[in-house]
């Protein structure tokens, strides 16, 4: 857990900073006001993400696709595109539950605690990131 939050760190400040892998069309500054600079770049992470799920090395390898899957749910989370998170979150879990992840398993589950939580389900939402956290309890 500790470990993932640290990525999603280093992810932001390297999407904040400027830093960014994709050779598609450009913005220049005075089309992007700073308030939309991050926006502008978490969109291009989610389009570079989705492509990495599709490469078949990827497929292959379940630990790969639960991490991108994860980052794809807390960009969306962050973007607050419900609709896409709550994709997210439900392939997230489905992978999880299939290769026996507890640790992803309760990551998708939080998410959909704090979603249904936003979405005034306080109770359920509430009851879902208990169950999660319990996953993380000694």
């Amino acid at each position: 857990m500790q470990q993932s939050l640290y990525i999603l760190f280093l992810l932001i400040v390297a999407l904040m900073t400027g830093c960014s892998g994709s050779s598609g069309p450009q913005m220049s500054d005075s089309e992007i006001s700073a308030g939309q600079i991050s926006t502008y770049q978490l969109k291009q992470q989610v389009s570079l993400y989705e492509k990495a799920l599709e490469d078949p090395a990827i497929a292959d390898s379940s630990q790969q696709r639960m991490e991108l899957l994860k980052r794809l749910m807390d960009i969306n989370d962050i973007l607050q595109l419900d609709h896409r998170l709550m994709y997210y979150i439900d392939q997230l879990r489905d992978a999880a539950i299939e290769n026996k992840d507890d640790a992803y398993r309760a990551m998708a589950e939080f998410m959909m605690g704090k979603r249904l939580h936003y979405h005034h389900d306080t109770i359920r939402g509430y009851q879902l990131c208990r169950k999660a956290n319990d996953c993380y309890k000694l």
